[in-house]
């Protein structure tokens, strides 16, 4: 038998109308441009006792296909002595302030805190909080460098023997619902 041809339904026209669709989800990635193991070296002045000032720069890179939250999160909210020592009159913390510098495209953002502010807030591990953050403004696609700039500050009570640190974490994430 003969194949028979298809016949065009009554209602047919002469174009055909696809709709096609795609989506992206929110993202936004750090990268160190450097070491990620900084260290002031010797932080006291060996004449009072007391903290002495010091500078580390962190250079990054990083980008966004959105509006973002950048933050910085202070583990202890300071350089603590490791191993928890305390004495009367003499400091087991060390506060420190940090810059944060984006170059992007809507132009420069920029955030200064100090540590007691980078101090995590919620479960460092998990939910890193802290209220040491700002907002880029805009909603298109942002990439550049950038600088953390940390200044270890002056003076104080005296300081313990031992090695003072601190966990510092830049989070850079998308602004999902407003």
């Amino acid at each position: 038998a003969p194949a028979q041809a298809e016949v065009a339904p009554a209602d047919a026209t002469h174009r055909l109308d696809v709709y096609i669709s795609g989506y992206i989800t929110p993202h936004c990635a750090v990268a160190p441009r450097g070491a990620t193991s900084l260290s002031f070296g010797a932080i006291m002045d060996s004449h009072t006792g007391e903290a002495v000032a010091g500078s580390l720069d962190l250079p990054f890179s990083f980008e966004c296909n959105t509006a973002y939250t950048a933050s910085l999160i202070s583990r202890h909210g300071g350089l603590a002595v490791q191993g928890g020592a305390s004495a009367p009159g003499f400091s087991s913390l060390v506060d420190y302030s940090a810059s944060l510098g984006l170059a992007h495209h809507d132009g420069d953002l920029s955030l200064d805190c100090d540590s007691a502010q980078m101090r995590s807030t919620g479960d460092y591990g998990d939910e890193p909080h802290s209220n040491c953050k700002t907002r880029s403004h805009g909603h298109e696609f942002s990439a550049g460098d950038g600088v953390v700039k940390l200044r270890l500050k002056a003076g104080g009570q005296p300081l313990l023997q031992g090695t003072y640190s601190d966990e510092l974490l830049l989070l850079i994430s998308p602004n999902v619902g407003g």
